[in-house]
């Protein structure tokens, strides 16, 4: 994992292509998460501008919140995930944070 987390750094620090380098930043921070490192996760997310990609990073950072604990936070970012027209997953994920 060590070695894939290198490889997407540097395509996020080296690629022209922005839907490259996004791809890479997202896929980074699902290995910063799988590695434990959530707050490196959510801030590899937080470096996402494209808007096409808005309903993704909003699942993935409510999916990193809930691993760190926070609920609130977590259904917060599902709910904007939804808005973003992320799918059925997310809304099961939300019904399952239920209060």
């Amino acid at each position: 994992m060590a070695a894939a987390a290198r490889q997407l750094r540097w395509v996020t620090d080296n690629a022209k292509d922005e839907s490259m380098q996004t791809m890479a930043q997202i896929r980074l921070a699902r290995v910063e998460a799988q590695q434990g490192n959530l707050d490196a996760a959510l801030a590899e997310l937080a470096k996402v501008t494209s808007e096409s990609w808005a309903g993704t990073v909003d699942e993935l950072r409510g999916d990193f919140q809930l691993k760190k604990g926070d609920v609130d936070a977590a259904r917060t970012s599902y709910e904007l995930a939804l808005q973003n027209g992320a799918g059925q997953v997310v809304q099961m994920k939300l019904d399952n944070l239920a209060k």
